[in-house]
């Protein structure tokens, strides 16, 4: 198995993220009323690695553009971030269920596949990111006024 750069980055970014929230999750499991909300708080740092592995092995887009995948997913770990955030500050329970995941998922098939020549699937990936920037705006936006 040949280990290139952008499997190194993606290793690095999951392993700093779980060495990171470790304390995190021991607190929120501990000082939770309900603890399997607590759990389900998590997925969304368990999915975003799990994204980058499967990006890595499948998308035909990885090697050329492993930033761009890197790009993504931190936009998506942003918004879910600063959601949790929000919600544990303003007392309102977290809904940890994000789309993107699921249809990366779809996306990577398709790419995987290769069901559309790659300027379409390559449009499919930036739409997402697109989606997902107008969506945090959007949230940082009503977090403001």
């Amino acid at each position: 198995m040949e280990v290139k750069i952008g499997d190194l980055i993606a290793l690095s970014t999951f392993v700093l993220s779980v060495q990171y929230n470790i304390g995190n999750f021991k607190e929120g499991v501990s000082g939770s009323k309900e603890a399997s909300h607590a759990l389900a708080c998590f997925l969304p740092f368990f999915q975003i690695p799990f994204m980058l592995y499967l990006a890595s092995i499948f998308s035909n887009f990885w090697e050329d553009y492993v930033v761009l995948f890197l790009f993504g997913v931190g936009m998506l770990i942003t918004h879910m971030t600063g959601s949790l955030n929000l919600a544990s500050t303003a007392g309102y329970k977290y809904n940890p269920h994000f789309w993107d995941p699921y249809v990366f998922l779809i996306v990577l098939a398709i790419d995987y596949y290769e069901m559309f020549e790659n300027n379409v699937v390559a449009g499919l990936y930036i739409s997402m990111i697109v989606i997902r920037i107008i969506l945090y705006i959007a949230f940082m936006r009503s977090v403001a006024n």
